[in-house]
């Protein structure tokens, strides 16, 4: 049997890397998720999952908000959903108000 080198059993791949200056500051946050949510914001009521897909408002706003996520600097969408996990984490653990005051 051949040696085989150590490898670490999971590699430090952080998500994070190279996100712009803004988008770290945690002051932004909901500017940015108010900005995002007003893009997907809609009057339809679809009850079903073949509806919202027949609806080509629905599509297109859809369509619209990827496009805004990746101009506000977010590489993938899996790079976006970690950015919100870590900041509602923040948020839980120290909420700004306290510093605002």
């Amino acid at each position: 049997m051949t040696d085989l080198p150590d490898l670490p059993k999971k590699l430090p791949v952080n998500v994070l890397d190279g996100l712009p200056e803004y988008l770290k500051d945690p002051a932004n946050y909901t500017k940015i998720r108010k900005f995002l949510f007003e893009i997907l914001a809609s009057r339809c009521d679809h009850s079903d999952i073949l509806e919202w897909y027949a609806c080509k408002k629905c599509v297109e706003r859809i369509h619209k908000h990827g496009e805004a996520v990746r101009k506000l600097g977010f590489k993938s969408p899996a790079q976006y959903m970690q950015w919100r996990r870590v900041h509602e984490i923040m948020e839980k653990r120290d909420p700004l108000e306290k510093y605002n005051s």
